[in-house]
């Protein structure tokens, strides 16, 4: 008799999860460039870790795209013969409705001296 609520219990267990996580996956709504930009962080993020490589992210406001760039890849001369062109490890296409304007802008960096950020501490770093 226990063997059988346990099994019960399991079976309800498993159903609440799906059901739940299913109805997630079900739900209309739609992608933001917000979603976009931190999806694309966390891969960039994911692949520095895995790779152990600066990987740069940029937006292509041509193409309206985010694009994951290796730091340390060489770039090569474009087809025009003046421009340069990097190869791209992903790219994250940003869903924009029809007639509307998209610009992303990036913060520059500042310099701090040195400043180092540890922990979510602020702390004096040697020169």
């Amino acid at each position: 008799m226990l063997e059988v609520l346990l099994g019960l219990a399991i079976i309800a267990l498993l159903a609440g999860v799906l059901i739940g996580g299913s109805s997630h996956l079900i739900s209309e709504q739609a992608v933001t460039p917000h979603d976009v930009f931190w999806k694309a962080v966390q891969e960039a993020r994911k692949a520095a870790l895995k790779s152990e490589r600066e990987v740069r992210l940029r937006f292509d406001a041509r193409t309206k795209r985010f694009v994951l760039l290796d730091g340390r890849a060489p770039s090569r001369l474009a087809a025009d013969g003046v421009t340069r062109e990097e190869a791209a490890l992903k790219e994250f296409a940003v869903p924009v409705p029809e007639g509307a304007e998209l610009t992303v802008d990036f913060l520059s960096a500042t310099k701090g001296g040195n400043m180092i950020l540890v922990g979510g501490l602020m702390m004096e770093g040697q020169p």
